[in-house]
């Protein structure tokens, strides 16, 4: 309880939820997908850059991949 290491994971994750239902997430992920479309295997490009800026934003890969992976569970 008193370790404030662990206190960043659930934080992240929050963080996560927020983005995703805030519409960040979304508007993110379209104008991504509207810049990187033209490219062979956009789709790729897009999860990898939405992935990225996600990673620099929140720090945390746990955070990461419950903000990229939430929207596709709705």
């Amino acid at each position: 309880m008193e370790d404030y290491v662990l206190l960043a994971i659930p934080l992240c994750i929050l963080l996560g939820e927020i983005l995703v239902r805030s519409g960040t997430t979304d508007l993110l992920y379209r104008s991504l997908a509207d810049w990187l479309n033209f490219m062979p295997g956009g789709l790729l490009h897009t999860n990898v850059g939405a992935s990225a800026i996600f990673s620099a934003v929140a720090g945390s890969s746990v955070a990461t991949a419950a903000t990229v992976a939430l929207p596709s569970f709705r």
